[in-house]
């Protein structure tokens, strides 16, 4: 679940008075979320106690419907701001390479070649050497197989 089955209905400072007409007053708080949560898929219907500015009381009751409603509203944003930041990703890959990337790129491709270079000029080891002249054997006798 992405989001709270009160996502968008409950502000800070309301009262949960009834939930699906069942009174929270000696309600604990985990009964009340296992409500809440079991309500998210089941059907919710919540009547809260909050204030308006004048400090005046009012009752409102919300559905189920309404919360999936906020809930979709947020999909819909975090989709589009999803979608602008591929929008972004894709110009910045047509945009050159900021100038400390692209010096640090030839430092390593230079490197690399100069280690490349050095490699050549080492006489390969043993081993190598060993395995080398393995390898040619078995290239040659499959050679003479081929032509027999």
């Amino acid at each position: 679940q992405l989001f709270s089955p009160l996502f968008g209905r409950v502000q800070k400072g309301d009262i949960l008075v009834f939930v699906n007409g069942v009174s929270t007053k000696d309600m604990s708080h985990e009964a009340l979320m296992k409500i809440l949560n079991a309500g998210h898929d089941n059907g919710l219907e919540l009547t809260l106690l909050w204030r308006q500015r004048d400090e005046q009381q009012k009752m409102r009751t919300t559905s189920n419907s309404e919360i999936r409603s906020s809930q979709s509203i947020a999909r819909q944003h975090f989709a589009k701001v999803e979608s602008e930041r591929q929008i972004k990703i894709e110009a910045m890959k047509n945009e050159p390479p900021p100038v400390a990337m692209d010096h640090f790129a030839n430092q390593a491709k230079e490197k690399k070649r100069k280690s490349a270079l050095l490699m050549k000029k080492v006489e390969p080891s043993m081993a190598s050497q060993h395995f080398e002249k393995k390898h040619l054997e078995k290239q040659a006798s499959i050679r003479i197989q081929r032509r027999s």
